[in-house]
């Protein structure tokens, strides 16, 4: 996830860089998943699961935000062109 933002950032297209973000976005859902699974098999206290599924809550909305705003940057550069 990380490496993915990382990448994304060293894009120089918006349309790029919203792409990695998404691709983050993908990797921390494939965690909440194995954080599921954990969880079901009681590899976890129940008291960090749900500080773990909080964090990815909170990571979740950043990510977004991000995208979100690399989609209206790239919206704006393309109006400015037009």
């Amino acid at each position: 996830m990380a490496a993915n933002l990382a990448e994304g950032s060293s894009r120089s297209s918006l349309k790029d860089q919203a792409h990695f973000s998404q691709l983050a976005y993908g990797s921390l859902m494939e965690i909440a998943s194995h954080l599921a699974i954990a969880n079901d098999l009681n590899y976890l206290p129940e008291s960090d699961s749900h500080q773990l599924k909080s964090d990815i809550l909170d990571i979740s909305n950043m990510i977004n935000s991000l995208w979100r705003s690399q989609k209206r940057r790239e919206g704006e550069k393309l109006n400015k062109t037009s």
